[in-house]
């Protein structure tokens, strides 16, 4: 299995306890962006489904998937988990004043199968300095991908971004 890379941030902590100190944490190095297109030339290199093939299902896919979030289903991705449509809410005090006012951030939620938590559970890491990595001798550091020239290492971990 291969490692993720990962660099190092640093942040100055704006309140709390904290407040003024710098702090550091890992955060995911990106490798890029897979595209659909890409996705679909990597399925048809595995089956007997042609590129074309493959884009169709994965435009089709997508609608559908939207579609059923929106009529409020949870939609099961197989091996991948499920998505749902979730909300934020304010409380109220009565039951009458609780309506669809009291809605806020509307969003999407991925809940990884336990078939792809076990997968992840399985993921090592290895450190790789960037031109962000304030730990390093900048000039040894990897410069930026064409994907992300300004700011790599944003894979969408979803943990803390500490360079904010």
């Amino acid at each position: 299995m291969s490692k993720i890379p990962y660099d190092k941030v640093s942040k100055v902590m704006a309140v709390g306890s904290k407040k003024g100190k710098t702090l550091y944490g890992p955060r995911v190095y990106s490798q890029g962006t897979k595209t659909s297109r890409e996705l679909a030339k990597d399925i048809s290199a595995s089956s007997t489904m042609s590129p074309s093939d493959a884009n169709l299902i994965d435009t089709a896919f997508g609608e559908l998937v939207t579609r059923y979030l929106l009529q409020g289903y949870i939609v099961d991705l197989g091996a991948l988990g499920n998505i749902r449509p979730k909300f934020d809410s304010k409380t109220v005090d009565t039951l009458e004043e609780c309506d669809a006012d009291s809605i806020r951030r509307i969003s999407v939620q991925f809940k990884g199968s336990d078939e792809l938590k076990e997968a992840v559970d399985k993921i090592t890491f290895e450190y790789r300095p960037s031109y962000t990595d304030t730990t390093v001798d900048q000039d040894s550091a990897v410069t930026p991908g064409p994907d992300e020239p300004d700011n790599p290492g944003t894979g969408g971990d979803g943990g803390d971004d500490l360079v904010g």
